[in-house]
């Protein structure tokens, strides 16, 4: 941010008073976030991608001037938040290929605050909602980022909460487990949580989850027959976890 103290001449003076709400920066796993006031700022070192997030309503002359035309506010799409054309105010859902291909397997219940649900259908129990502060979520807000695509918000897309307690966008998981490794070389890594590396645990992940649980049980069982047959399965190094 600064010059090497011998090579500036210069001081940091502050302009006004610190605000009441100091600013926000969380890093996690090489994504920035940084949040001033109604101003969200995020940006990924790895892949170069930023994104820059402004209010809803970041100018009140054009709100006016929408609510006297007759446009009601309530009528946009309920994952990019358009509007909706006459014919799909009904549904809530756009026309957009993405919006179409989410609303297949987004719940269609509504919940208590009256938000619709932003889990998959076929749960049992519906997620907290993702635009209200919810409860135990530690202050979820809609403006929370999908740490696997890192460029829509948690509500933009149906999500599944995992084992662990961490949300991410239904898709994206079921596209990093159709992929799978990356390369020549079998890794299971993409198998776990992003966020705490806990394997990735969801019912409805189930039909891409079980032949791939099978499979590394499979390749775990090779695995120790060739230790047995190189009588390696005694060395501290292999046996050790902390000395992995």
């Amino acid at each position: 941010m600064h010059l090497h103290k011998r090579n500036r001449s210069h001081r940091v003076t502050s302009l006004a008073p610190p605000p009441a709400r100091l600013e926000e920066i969380d890093i996690h796993q090489g994504c920035a976030r940084m949040r001033v006031a109604n101003l969200l700022i995020l940006f990924h070192g790895e892949s170069l991608n930023g994104l820059v997030e402004l209010p809803a309503d970041p100018f009140a002359a054009l709100t006016n001037a929408a609510i006297t035309t007759g446009r009601s506010t309530s009528s946009v799409c309920r994952f990019c938040g358009n509007a909706l054309d006459p014919h799909n105010q009904l549904v809530g859902v756009c026309s957009h290929p993405d919006c179409v291909r989410y609303s297949a397997t987004a719940c269609c219940r509504t919940l208590p605050c009256g938000h619709p649900c932003g889990g998959i259908a076929g749960e049992k129990q519906c997620l907290p909602c993702l635009i209200c502060a919810s409860e135990g979520m530690e202050q979820l807000k809609m403006v929370m980022m999908c740490v696997v695509c890192f460029t829509d918000r948690l509500c933009a897309a149906p999500c599944v909460q995992l084992g662990c307690g961490h949300l991410l966008h239904y898709h994206c998981v079921r596209a990093v487990l159709e992929k799978r490794w990356p390369g020549p070389r079998i890794q299971f890594r993409f198998m776990n949580c992003p966020l705490c590396n806990i394997p990735i645990s969801h019912p409805g992940l189930a039909d891409l989850l079980d032949p791939l649980l099978a499979l590394k049980a499979d390749v775990a069982a090779k695995a120790n027959m060739r230790l047995e047959f190189d009588g390696l399965l005694g060395c501290t190094a292999l046996t050790d976890p902390q000395r992995y």
